[in-house]
């Protein structure tokens, strides 16, 4: 499985940086990325279809990204895949995140290479065999 197989969904409540977040993976060979605002909407995607990649905002209006998280675990409780926070608060660190089971942590601000650098890392390792 390459990447052109991998689907990738960013939930974030600002438009601007989800939808730049999706280019930038789009750019770098992923071409199966989606973003949305809404953690919503992102269950609705979630539940119909199969997201190998997630990255949530961990501070939404609607439903935060940990109770989002916690609706993915038991949606995809038999299915690899990948899912990061992003906030930018210092309230949870990497360890709390890998604690709860996620694959890992993103302080905003952040990098875009850097960012779509280390998913594709976290795929060639653990999605791609």
């Amino acid at each position: 499985m390459g990447y052109d197989n991998i689907k990738v969904l960013i939930i974030d409540d600002e438009e601007d940086l989800a939808e730049l977040c999706a280019e930038s993976f789009e750019s770098e060979g992923l071409e199966n990325v989606s973003f949305v605002v809404s953690p919503t909407e992102a269950l609705k995607i979630i539940e119909d279809q199969s997201v190998d990649v997630i990255l949530s905002d961990a501070t939404m209006p609607e439903m935060d990204g940990y109770e989002l998280y916690k609706r993915v675990k038991e949606i995809y409780k038999d299915r690899k895949y990948l899912f990061y926070f992003i906030t930018g608060s210092v309230s949870i660190g990497q360890k709390e995140v890998e604690e709860l089971g996620a694959t890992g942590l993103i302080s905003k601000p952040f990098d875009l290479d850097e960012l779509v650098e280390r998913v594709k890392v976290d795929i060639d390792k653990y999605l791609i065999k």
